[in-house]
């Protein structure tokens, strides 16, 4: 039992240091989207309908990695919790 609960906590301790890149992650989607919509705004798009569609598109691609990230974090914060009470 104590070999699994020691396998856990090393399991636990490696994804706790992914926490790290996943906001790095994250934090360069973010630029990426700010970018692509200042590119956006300079380039010609076929008329304000489809402008707004492909900007609906892509806040909808970053929604969902947003969601995604908070999942993970969460989820990392509770196995770091988890490590703290079984001292791990």
């Amino acid at each position: 039992m104590s070999s699994w609960l020691g396998g856990l906590g090393s399991g636990l301790g490696q994804s706790l240091g992914q926490v790290g890149g996943s906001l790095s992650s994250f934090t360069g989607q973010i630029s990426n989207f700010t970018k692509d919509m200042l590119l956006e705004g300079v380039e010609e798009v076929g008329d304000a309908a489809t402008e707004l569609h492909v900007s609906n598109s892509k806040l909808a691609e970053v929604e969902a990695a947003f969601a995604a990230q908070k999942s993970e974090v969460r989820f990392f914060s509770f196995s770091h919790l988890l490590t703290e009470q079984f001292h791990l």
